[in-house]
C-alpha cells in the first residue's frame, strides 16, 4: 500500500512509484503536498476511486495513474488542476461520463482509453494545446463532436472501439498536424469526407468496422502503401501509383479493403497486360496476369456516363 504519511512531505515536488506491485487505494492525503508537480503511480495494482483530494493539487502538471484497477468516475474536481498538461488514466475500470475538462486549458496529452466510460464525448475545443486525444476502447456513444476540428495542434486522435454514430466530421481535414486517425470499430455512417485527403502528415488511418459508404478520397490513396493503413486486409495487399494527369492512376488497379472504390479513378494503366475479357462498357470483373511474377489481379471497371472509357 501507499503510506498516507507521504502526504506530510510538504515540500514534495515529484512522487514516482510506478511499475511496482502496490495495492489498495490511493491515499487522499496525497492531495496535501500542494507543491507536488508530478505524480506517477502507473502500472501497479491500485484499486478504488480516484480521490477527490487530488483536485487540491493546483500546481500538478503530470498525473499518471494508468494500468491499475481504479474504479468509479473521472472526478469533475480534476478540472481544478489548471496546470495539468498530461493525464494518463488508461487501462483502468473507470466508468460514467467524461466530465467537462475545459478548465485544463494547457493539456498536451489526454489518455482515457481502455476503460468503461460511457455517454457522449464532451466539447473539448477549449484544450487548444492538446496534441494527443485517446478515448479508444470505451463505451462512448453519440456523434464525433465537430468541435474536435477546432484543436489546432492535434496530432493523434484515437476514438476506436466505441459506439460512436453519425458521420466523420469533414472539419478534421483542416487539422494539418494530424498524424494518426483511429476511428475503427464504431457505428459511423456516411462517406469518408474528401477533405481528409488534405492531411499531408497523416501516416495512420484505421477506418474499418464501420458502415461507411461512397469512395476513398483521392488524397488518402497514398496511405495504402503504408504499414499502418488498416482497411480490412493487410496493407501489403495494396499497390497504388502516383496521380497522373487530371485523374487518379493505380498501376495495378488496387481497391481498398474497405470495400469502397477510389474516388475519381479515371486512368488505369496496365500496358502490356492481357485482359480477359476485353474492357466493355458494362460493369465487369476482369482477371489479368501481370508479366514477371504471375500474380492475378481482380479488377472491376464501371462506366458511369456515356463516352467514359477505361484504358
Amino acid at each position: 500500500m501507499i503510506p498516507a504519511s507521504l502526504g506530510r512531505l510538504a515540500h514534495l515536488r515529484v512522487l514516482s512509484l510506478g511499475e511496482n506491485e502496490l495495492q489498495g487505494p490511493i491515499p487522499a492525503a496525497l492531495g496535501d503536498p500542494t507543491r507536488l508537480r508530478k505524480l506517477y503511480l502507473s502500472n501497479n495494482q491500485l484499486s478504488g476511486p480516484i480521490p477527490a483530494a487530488l483536485g487540491r493539487l493546483t500546481g500538478l502538471q503530470d498525473l499518471q495513474l494508468a494500468a491499475n484497477q481504479l474504479q468509479g468516475s473521472i472526478l469533475a474536481t480534476l478540472g481544478n488542476l489548471a496546470a495539468l498538461t498530461i493525464l494518463w488514466l488508461h487501462g483502468n475500470r473507470l466508468s460514467g461520463p467524461i466530465h467537462d475538462l475545459d478548465g485544463l486549458l494547457i493539456f498536451d496529452i489526454l489518455d482515457l482509453s481502455n476503460n468503461q466510460l460511457s455517454g457522449p464525448i464532451p466539447d473539448l475545443s477549449g484544450l487548444r494545446r492538446l496534441e494527443v486525444l485517446d478515448l479508444g476502447s470505451n463505451q462512448l456513444h453519440g456523434p464525433i463532436p465537430a468541435e474536435l476540428s477546432h484543436l489546432p495542434n492535434l496530432k493523434i486522435l484515437d476514438l476506436a472501439h466505441n459506439k460512436l454514430q453519425g458521420p466523420i466530421p469533414a472539419g478534421l481535414g483542416a487539422r494539418a498536424n494530424l498524424e494518426a486517425l483511429l476511428l475503427n470499430d464504431n457505428q459511423l455512417r456516411g462517406t469518408i469526407p474528401p477533405a481528409l485527403g488534405n492531411l499531408a502528415q497523416l501516416e495512420i488511418a484505421h477506418l474499418v468496422g464501420n458502415a461507411l459508404t461512397g469512395c476513398v478520397p483521392h488524397g488518402l490513396r497514398r496511405l495504402l502503401t503504408l504499414p499502418e493503413f488498416e482497411a480490412g486486409v493487410p496493407a501489403n495487399d495494396f499497390t497504388a501509383g502516383d496521380a497522373g494527369g487530371d485523374g487518379d492512376s493505380a498501376d495495378e488497379g488496387a481497391t481498398p479493403g474497405l470495400g469502397l472504390p477510389f474516388c475519381l479513378l479515371r486512368d488505369l494503366h496496365l500496358e502490356g497486360v492481357p485482359l480477359d475479357p476485353p474492357f466493355a462498357e458494362v460493369t465487369e470483373t476482369y482477371t489479368a496476369t501481370v508479366p514477371g511474377d504471375g500474380t492475378e489481379i481482380l479488377m472491376t471497371a464501371t462506366v458511369h456516363d456515356t463516352g467514359d472509357t477505361v484504358t
